[in-house]
């Protein structure tokens, strides 16, 4: 079986990430321990400078990562939920 090869991330991605475990971790010991998983998306999508959507990295194209959005492309219509055969044609 092959194992997965992740690229490995630049110094400031590693930086970035840490920061934002930190942050995390504080908000976590600032609330007894525990923070709902609500909380824990928003810290980790938008905390301003940290967070994946706020954090100023690139998200679409070569350099950032995947999209799955169906406006973007029919692949996921053809292969998800939609007629396979009229994609296949």
């Amino acid at each position: 079986m092959n194992q997965l090869q992740l690229p490995v991330p630049s110094s400031d991605a590693l930086e970035a990430s840490q920061a934002l475990c930190q942050h995390i971790a504080e908000a976590i010991n600032d609330h007894d321990g525990w923070i709902s998983f609500a909380d824990f998306m928003r810290l980790a999508m938008y905390t301003p400078a940290l967070g994946y959507y706020s954090g100023g990295a690139t998200k679409f194209g070569g350099a950032g990562d995947f999209v799955t959005a169906p406006e973007i492309s029919p692949f996921f219509w053809c292969h998800g939920g939609g007629d396979f055969g009229a994609c296949a044609r």
